[in-house]
């Protein structure tokens, strides 16, 4: 096996990884667009516009939604995003099939850089990447469309990574300025990628102080320079959002109490993510942790299994405990933007561990093993047959593809993804209230309303509890999309008494709602109250002009009443708006034939 591995080029090793790649997740090119990818893409208003102010000028995220929503700033993934719908249209498999291939690069990425950390291990840097590319934590980042932002920003961050290293200990020892600055501006196309690209700059001065062959204060003389214009540029892109928007980091509410609970929980996070690493059997969409639960035991076991490392790289000779050392420190250091000191809600009191956040940081996990097993488990001269370790290492690699394959199925659809996060995350109102649209969408209205019923339960317990109007806010826009759904299924179902109240109720909240109107009015005709499907109706058309559905009703309903000028007038409107619609021509046909006829 060794002489193997030591046979193998450059080429032949991403012939590997591609294998190996497309055998853990060639089922998910299969799938559909699912959740997120139905808004960001599908459903985009903007996806076929390639117009440079749409795509640099503003966030991801409207700037008058909650307090609680982040405001994203990403405007090369919406370059990539649109590019690839100029190119795939709304085929999800082309998509899919893009998110895949960009993960099989990005694992011979991080072969490439593994094996220049190391001073040219290749057997060490193959087990990192074949671990990167197959471990099933990583499908969520992959088997979703919308994971396309962690593979792209770890994408360039490796590239940027891989040039840094090829400009300065590259072959002669001499700085190549032309790679240096092709590094600065890979990184600068991350950070407009994903905001956790801007660890890249800690990451390479983690590296410079491992692998520097002195001492730290000797790193910083011989490379502080280089490593200072990463910092320059996160400034500039610091300065760039502060320009646009008007702020450089994302403003967010709470309180330093709140502030005080999220760091608390670190340890927490920490384990379950280790966890989630070594022992991968719960993997979820949606993921959270709740800030509120106890902190004195996650703290104790995560400073044990600190000490437990360092022990193990106090007892490792070099050069597997720098490699160790760095692998630790790119894991701590990756995951610091999604340890949750900015907040990034989930619900309530919950805060997002989400798996994909692990996409990057996991490259330091996996170099820390690999040299840990190089170490205390291959020979060394004259020692133990390493047989064993190979084989170890293949069924590792063999489960954690098959576990990979399995996870990515449950993306296969919006039911089978929010009925798996229910398993473990039972008290997760959204999740709730996503199943029970996806159940009102496959027509199992029931289960809908059951759903439903329990989503209302938990946000307006929510509601009960938050005393800040802006965040009880954001609850009862879902309060009012729940009330809205129940009232739909109970319309499908034909119980009107029970749809009219809770679209009613959903009105209350929404009274400005164009389409709540419209359906409140329909749901009057049906039970026979003409007079209060007109004024729904009008009320419809007149917060929203482009509601053709409620203009086209609410015409219907003038001519039951007699009122023809009302009626023609509606009508023509509607042929005016909508010229293309032969629907509507035809209406207006068949009207003037019915009043010419009387």
């Amino acid at each position: 096996m060794t002489r193997w591995l030591a046979s193998l080029n450059r080429f032949q090793v991403f012939i590997l990884l591609t294998a190996i790649g497309l055998l853990a997740f060639a089922n998910a090119v299969n799938h559909p667009f699912v959740h997120d990818d139905v808004a960001f893409i599908q459903q985009n208003p903007y996806i076929a516009d390639l117009d440079p102010k749409s795509l640099f000028e503003q966030t991801s995220v409207p700037m008058s939604a909650s307090p609680l929503v982040n405001q994203y700033y990403r405007p090369l993934l919406e370059v990539v995003n649109r590019i690839l719908y100029r190119v795939m249209g709304a085929n999800p498999h082309g998509f899919h099939l893009f998110n895949v291939l960009l993960h099989i690069i990005n694992g011979y990425l991080v072969y490439q850089l593994l094996w220049k950390v190391t001073g040219g291990g290749r057997g060490l840097s193959l087990a990192a990447a074949v671990l990167f590319l197959v471990h099933p934590v990583q499908s969520e980042a992959v088997a979703c469309i919308s994971g396309i932002s962690n593979l792209v920003f770890a994408f360039l961050c490796l590239a940027s990574f891989n040039l840094y290293l090829s400009s300065l200990h590259g072959e002669g020892g001499k700085a190549k300025p032309g790679l240096y600055a092709a590094a600065l501006a890979v990184f600068f196309l991350a950070l407009l990628a994903k905001e956790q690209s801007v660890v890249l700059p800690l990451l390479i001065m983690a590296y410079e102080a491992c692998f520097s062959g002195g001492r730290f204060t000797q790193a910083v003389r011989k490379y502080g320079l280089y490593c200072a214009g990463f910092f320059i540029v996160l400034a500039g892109y610091f300065l760039l959002r502060k320009l646009l928007f008007g702020f450089a980091l994302t403003p967010v509410p709470g309180s330093q109490a709140e502030l005080g609970l999220r760091l608390l929980a670190i340890p927490r996070t920490l384990l379950t993510y280790f966890k989630l690493i070594v022992f991968p059997h719960d993997l979820h969409y949606y993921r959270s942790q709740d800030i509120l639960l106890p902190y004195l035991w996650p703290l104790l076991m995560s400073i044990a299994v600190g000490i437990a490392a360092a022990g193990l790289m106090a007892v490792t000779p070099r050069p597997q405990k720098r490699w160790m050392l760095f692998g630790l420190a790119w894991y701590c250091v990756a995951l610091l933007p999604t340890l949750n000191i900015v907040p990034l809600v989930n619900e309530f009191s919950t805060v997002l561990t989400a798996e994909h956040f692990l996409y990057f940081p996991v490259i330091g996990m996996f170099l820390f093993m690999s040299a840990a097993v190089q170490h205390w488990a291959l020979p060394r001269r004259g020692g133990r047959n390493p047989g064993f370790v190979y084989r170890a290492f293949t069924v590792i690699t063999v489960l954690c593809v098959t576990l990979t394959v399995y996870q990515n199925t449950f993306w296969r659809g919006e039911i089978p993804l929010f009925e798996r996060t229910l398993r473990y995350e039972p008290g997760f109102g959204r999740v709730r209230l996503h199943l029970a649209k996806a159940y009102a969408q496959a027509g199992r209205y029931e289960d809908a309303l059951e759903e439903s019923r329990k989503a209302l339960a938990i946000m307006e317990g929510y509601v009960e509890k938050i005393k800040n109007e802006k965040v009880a806010g954001f609850y009862l826009r879902f309060i009012t999309e729940i009330h809205y759904l129940i009232g739909f299924c109970y319309d499908v179902l034909g119980e009107m008494d029970q749809a009219v109240d809770h679209f009613r109720k959903a009105l209350n909240l929404a009274p400005e709602d164009s389409t709540i109107n419209y359906s409140l009015g329909l749901a009057y005709l049906k039970q026979g109250d003409i007079g209060g499907a007109i004024a729904h109706f009008e009320r419809a058309f007149a917060l929203n002009g482009d509601n053709l559905m409620a203009a086209n009703s609410l015409a219907i309903c003038y001519r039951q009443i007699g009122n023809y000028d009302k009626a023609e007038k509606l009508l023509r409107t509607i042929t005016e708006k909508d010229s293309a619609s032969a629907s509507a021509r035809q209406n207006l046909i068949d009207f003037l034939k019915m009043r010419d006829g009387l």
